[in-house]
């Protein structure tokens, strides 16, 4: 399991191939074997794969926040899944589940062969619109996924500047704190 962890990066350009809704379907089906405060189930889906949206989609998202590069139109996803709540401003554990729900849907898509990337810098106006979300719902995430073009590494380090950097050959190196950096204090009974 930490190898399919590891292997789960954000990926920020793709191969322009179709992505058959079967696939965006089963996507979606590991969600509902996924945890869920309360047991609430409160987020909901919206999918696309039509070219035409997906170009339309594109035009509306922010890559890379930590550094000045942006995929070009060819490198774009084939697909969106759009993560939706009923209520415009949701507690915090529906951001928990939002975030379960992505971890599971990015982990099956790496198991079909894709790529991801977790997307929460966007036009929502318009990629609402885009998708005709139904009245009543606020999108709050955005997954891109596609047939991933590049290759991402990890590089363990204890700097706390954690600035990913992206090489020109399409190569993305993220920094990466090892696990004695993230642990305050243990509670060992045994020393």
């Amino acid at each position: 399991m930490l190898e399919k962890l590891k292997q789960n990066r954000s990926h920020r350009s793709f191969e322009q191939m179709e992505i058959p809704k079967e696939d965006l379907e089963k996507i979606l089906t590991a969600v509902t074997y996924s945890a869920s405060a309360r047991n609430a189930q409160e987020t909901r889906f919206m999918y696309t794969n039509s070219e035409e949206q997906c170009r339309r989609i594109f035009k509306e998202t922010k890559w890379a926040g930590a550094i000045s590069w942006n995929p070009q139109e060819n490198e774009a996803p084939t697909a969106y899944i759009l993560l939706c709540h009923p209520s415009e401003k949701p507690n915090v554990m529906n951001f928990v589940d939002m975030g379960i729900a992505l971890q599971s849907m990015t982990l099956l898509a790496q198991d079909l062969g894709y790529g991801c990337c977790i997307l929460g810098a966007y036009n929502k106006k318009e990629v609402e619109k885009i998708f005709g979300l139904p009245k009543g719902y606020f999108s709050f995430l955005l997954l891109a996924i596609g047939k991933a073009k590049d290759t991402v590494s990890l590089v363990s380090t204890r700097d706390l500047s954690l600035k990913y950097q992206r090489e020109e050959d399409n190569h993305h190196t993220v920094f990466k704190l090892p696990v004695e950096a993230l642990i305050l204090t243990s509670i060992d009974e045994n020393n």
